[in-house]
């Protein structure tokens, strides 16, 4: 290292920042490499969610890493159905009259220019923008109050990306939030009320409500000695040892050696 704490250039400083590596996408990319290799060991780890009947259902799962269906089904839209479907994605956030009411007025907001102005900072003239785009301090200062919340909750669920998902047959799902030195990400606004929202409780609210999904396992994959907040988890070590030796190895060179073991 030279004075300035940097390190010196050279394979040996690079090699040690397997260790430094803080990244958890890094670690969770390395164990959905284990999982899609792995159905034995997949069936463990659904077993540790929860998942009954786990080695069937295994074999017919199909996975994800970082999730985006929201975004990718947008992409795929014309212009017409962008509008139909962020109206319907809103109905099914509104929680009353009021806020179906804002909903339903909005329906009739079809022509881009104007629908974008309500939500973003530089409206496109040509196309529906998508919720991802959406101005926080915008919506936040809506005049329709009531549309407030459901904008807001629709363009933060547009936004997030569940680390790793495991559609199984039957419509169930489990879902991985990956944490390392970090707590989970919340989600703070007045227009949500005086509760924030925890990053797995919007995934929740996302899987349950906009995707229907009606048997979902959201699990925090995390440190043993991690300081996250407490809800259904597995440690590192716990998911990386539903996996056998020989599969493990496969990984070890590339992980920090305290998401691996205790």
């Amino acid at each position: 290292m030279g004075q300035s704490g940097w390190p010196a250039v050279g394979a040996a400083e690079l090699e040690a920042h397997v260790e430094r590596n803080r990244e958890e996408r890094h670690v969770a990319a390395l164990l959905f490499a284990l999982m899609v290799g792995s159905r034995s060991g997949l069936t463990r780890l659904m077993e540790q969610c929860g998942v009954e009947d786990a080695g069937r259902k295994s074999e017919n799962a199909r996975l994800f890493y970082e999730y985006t269906f929201l975004r990718d089904w947008w992409h795929g839209l014309d212009n017409d159905s962008k509008h139909s479907g962020i109206c319907d994605l809103l109905g099914r956030l509104a929680e009353d009259d009021d806020e179906r009411e804002a909903v339903s007025w909005l329906g009739g907001q079809a022509a881009p220019e104007p629908f974008n102005r309500l939500f973003s900072t530089r409206p496109s003239k040509t196309s529906i923008e998508s919720p991802a785009r959406w101005s926080t301090s915008l919506i936040e200062g809506l005049g329709s109050e009531s549309l407030r919340r459901p904008a807001l909750l629709l363009a933060w669920m547009f936004r997030i990306k569940p680390d790793i998902v495991v559609l199984l047959p039957d419509g169930e799902v489990v879902s991985f939030e990956a944490k390392l030195d970090s707590d989970e990400d919340v989600y703070r606004s007045h227009v949500v009320g005086a509760d924030s929202i925890r990053q797995i409780d919007l995934q929740k609210r996302m899987f349950k409500l906009l995707l229907g999904v009606t048997g979902l396992h959201s699990v925090l994959l995390c440190r043993p000695s991690g300081t996250v907040s407490a809800r259904p988890r597995i440690d590192w070590p716990s998911a990386f040892d539903c996996f056998s030796a020989d599969e493990r190895a496969l990984v070890e060179p590339h992980a920090r050696a305290d998401v691996l073991s205790t």
